[in-house]
């Protein structure tokens, strides 16, 4: 195991992006939003940040856009 994210609140939900470059996940509790780490380098930057919930995460083929569920 390698810890790829710096353990920023309530982790879950991955989704590995078609090339194996990203990941994106959920973060947060009671907030979730949509976070992406980039696997070399560990970089992490948000996706999708508003006053919903953004959840389960899933890259499209491409690989340049992704679906989530939202409240």
């Amino acid at each position: 195991m390698t810890l790829i994210t710096p353990g920023s609140g309530d982790e879950g939900q991955p989704s590995v992006a078609p090339d194996g470059s990203r990941v994106a996940f959920t973060s947060g509790t009671s907030d979730s939003d949509l976070v992406e780490v980039l696997l070399e380098g560990g970089r992490t930057r948000p996706l999708l940040a508003t006053a919903r919930n953004e959840q389960f995460p899933t890259w499209m083929p491409g690989g340049t856009q992704y679906a989530y569920s939202t409240n």
